[in-house]
């Protein structure tokens, strides 16, 4: 809930650094 952009690869959303 903090940093939605660290979050791991979910099933249909993807990294925000990818």
């Amino acid at each position: 809930r903090q940093a939605r952009h660290q979050v791991p690869t979910g099933r249909r959303y993807l990294p925000h650094r990818l």
